[in-house]
Protein backbone atom coordinates (compact mmCIF):
# COMPACT_ATOMS: atom_id res chain seq x y z
CA UNK A 1 0.00 0.00 0.00
CA UNK A 2 1.40 3.39 -0.78
CA UNK A 3 1.41 6.28 1.65
CA UNK A 4 1.75 9.92 0.80
CA UNK A 5 4.50 11.24 1.96
CA UNK A 6 3.73 14.52 4.36
CA UNK A 7 5.49 17.71 3.38
CA UNK A 8 8.14 18.78 5.49
CA UNK A 9 9.23 22.79 5.58
CA UNK A 10 11.98 24.36 7.58
CA UNK A 11 13.29 28.23 8.42
CA UNK A 12 16.72 29.20 9.41
CA UNK A 13 16.80 32.35 11.40
CA UNK A 14 20.75 34.40 11.59
CA UNK A 15 19.74 36.21 14.27
CA UNK A 16 22.55 38.90 16.05
CA UNK A 17 23.17 36.19 18.81
CA UNK A 18 22.57 32.83 17.16
CA UNK A 19 21.42 30.96 14.58
CA UNK A 20 18.32 28.64 14.66
CA UNK A 21 16.85 25.98 12.43
CA UNK A 22 13.59 24.67 12.80
CA UNK A 23 11.72 21.78 10.60
CA UNK A 24 8.39 20.38 10.71
CA UNK A 25 5.85 17.76 8.73
CA UNK A 26 2.55 19.54 7.51
CA UNK A 27 -0.05 18.42 5.55
CA UNK A 28 -2.31 20.69 6.84
CA UNK A 29 -2.51 24.45 9.01
CA UNK A 30 -3.64 22.03 12.34
CA UNK A 31 -1.39 18.84 11.75
CA UNK A 32 2.11 20.40 12.49
CA UNK A 33 4.93 17.95 13.84
CA UNK A 34 8.23 20.13 14.85
CA UNK A 35 10.80 16.95 13.74
CA UNK A 36 13.95 19.79 14.68
CA UNK A 37 15.02 22.60 16.01
CA UNK A 38 18.20 23.62 16.46
CA UNK A 39 19.90 26.23 18.12
CA UNK A 40 23.85 27.71 17.72
CA UNK A 41 25.16 30.83 19.60
CA UNK A 42 27.07 32.32 16.66
CA UNK A 43 27.19 36.08 18.37
CA UNK A 44 27.36 37.38 14.60
CA UNK A 45 26.11 41.40 16.43
CA UNK A 46 28.97 41.33 19.08
CA UNK A 47 31.69 43.08 16.57
CA UNK A 48 28.71 45.25 14.45
CA UNK A 49 27.67 46.60 18.27
CA UNK A 50 31.30 47.94 18.95
CA UNK A 51 32.82 48.56 15.80
CA UNK A 52 30.04 48.60 13.17
CA UNK A 53 31.77 45.61 11.52
CA UNK A 54 31.02 41.92 11.59
CA UNK A 55 34.13 40.00 12.75
CA UNK A 56 35.58 37.38 10.45
CA UNK A 57 35.54 34.78 13.32
CA UNK A 58 31.87 34.84 13.55
CA UNK A 59 31.40 34.97 9.61
CA UNK A 60 33.41 31.60 9.44
CA UNK A 61 31.44 30.28 12.53
CA UNK A 62 27.99 31.37 10.93
CA UNK A 63 28.80 29.49 7.68
CA UNK A 64 29.60 26.29 9.55
CA UNK A 65 26.66 26.57 11.88
CA UNK A 66 24.57 27.12 8.28
CA UNK A 67 26.44 23.85 6.66
CA UNK A 68 25.46 22.10 9.63
CA UNK A 69 22.13 22.92 8.83
CA UNK A 70 22.28 21.88 5.42
CA UNK A 71 23.07 18.50 6.54
CA UNK A 72 20.08 18.25 8.66
CA UNK A 73 17.59 19.36 5.77
CA UNK A 74 19.28 17.02 3.47
CA UNK A 75 18.89 14.11 6.47
CA UNK A 76 15.14 14.88 7.05
CA UNK A 77 14.45 15.17 3.46
CA UNK A 78 12.83 18.97 3.53
CA UNK A 79 10.77 19.95 0.53
CA UNK A 80 10.88 23.56 1.02
CA UNK A 81 13.13 26.05 3.07
CA UNK A 82 12.91 29.83 4.12
CA UNK A 83 16.36 31.33 5.59
CA UNK A 84 15.90 35.26 6.65
CA UNK A 85 18.25 37.34 8.55
CA UNK A 86 17.40 39.37 11.33
CA UNK A 87 18.76 41.87 14.16
CA UNK A 88 17.53 43.87 16.62
CA UNK A 89 18.76 47.66 17.12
Amino acid sequence: MYKRRVPRFASIDVGSNASRLLVVEADAADRIVELASIRRPVRMGHSVFLTGKLDLKAIEECVRVLKEFKKKLAELDVSEVRAVVTASA
